[in-house]
């Protein structure tokens, strides 16, 4: 059996070597495998973003690779209306013909996933907790919520605010110089009170990139 794979696959190379004639796409090629590219489409419920810096890739040893996306206020509450036109989009090629489905069945599962879950009525809702508990559902055990006490952080950040603007402070963009003028303010006695002026001026002053 050896002896004859063996023989055949020289006899195949020969007959490649011996022609002058190129092959020109007309009919199929030698060999095996999937004779031309057809177009294909993610039908999974992975989360997207169009921050480069929310994605962190880590390539661990064997070569396996880990993506991880930090998800703001922003893809969260796009989670579920970019499942839905995701889902229009498909359906639409599907329908002008562009693309004709002929492997397998994961589309249809996809879109019997997102019936089941209601996805278009998450869409609907722009209920941020709704889109995160679709997003929890739809990649189990992929999801994992992270609670930052942010009074706490307030309030250690109250020493180094109060001389942010005296000592050498990193470059501030312009529409930042705001924020450190506010700096004092924020960093007296109860500093940690006023929560949301207290996150926004510690997300604005960030080094300039």
């Amino acid at each position: 059996m050896l002896v004859a794979l063996v023989l055949a696959a020289t006899a195949a190379r020969a007959a490649l070597e011996a022609t002058e004639t190129d092959w020109d796409a007309s009919e199929s090629a030698p060999g095996v495998y999937f004779h031309w590219y057809e177009p294909s489409f993610y039908t999974g419920f992975a989360p997207r973003t169009q921050d480069p810096e929310r994605v962190h890739i880590e390539l661990a040893r064997g070569n396996q690779v880990r993506v991880t996306v930090v998800l703001g206020d922003r893809e969260l509450d796009a989670y579920a209306s970019d499942l839905v036109e995701r889902r229009k989009v498909y359906q639409e090629l599907i329908d002008r013909g562009v693309i004709t489905l002929t492997t397998n069945k994961q589309y249809e599962r996809f879109t019997a996933r997102l019936d089941e879950v209601g996805a278009a009525g998450v869409a609907a809702s722009h209920d941020r907790a709704k889109n995160v508990e679709l997003l929890s559902t739809l990649n189990p055990e992929r999801v994992y919520r992270i609670r930052i006490p942010l009074d706490q952080v307030a309030q250690r950040w109250q020493p180094i605010l109060a001389g942010v603007t005296r000592l050498h402070p990193p470059p501030l963009r312009p529409y930042d110089r705001a924020a450190a003028d506010r700096a004092d303010g924020l960093a007296g006695p109860g500093a940690g009170a006023d929560l949301p002026r207290s996150a926004e001026l510690l997300r604005r002053l960030r080094p300039a990139g």
